[in-house]
């Protein structure tokens, strides 16, 4: 089966594995850079997703949403 498309640029995203498989990312790999997450708040929860509010290291803020069933982390630029 084929990966749905989703809104979003896919991204690698690298997390901390404390108690779940993924307690909060820790960075963040856009366009061949990898950058640090400096702040993070987990969003919500759902069977079938997580989401994650971040501020990455040079200051900008991205939703990030893994997809579960697809395996894919999606990032959609948020302003301020």
């Amino acid at each position: 089966m084929a990966p749905r498309f989703q809104k979003g640029l896919e991204v690698k995203v690298e997390c901390y594995a404390g108690g779940s498989w993924c307690d909060h990312p820790v960075s963040v790999e856009l366009n061949g850079r990898r950058l640090t997450v400096r702040e993070w708040l987990p969003a919500s929860a759902e069977p079938d997703r997580m989401t994650f509010i971040v501020v990455l290291e040079d200051g900008r803020r991205f939703k990030l949403i893994y997809n579960r069933r697809d395996e894919i982390w999606t990032a959609e630029p948020l302003a301020g």
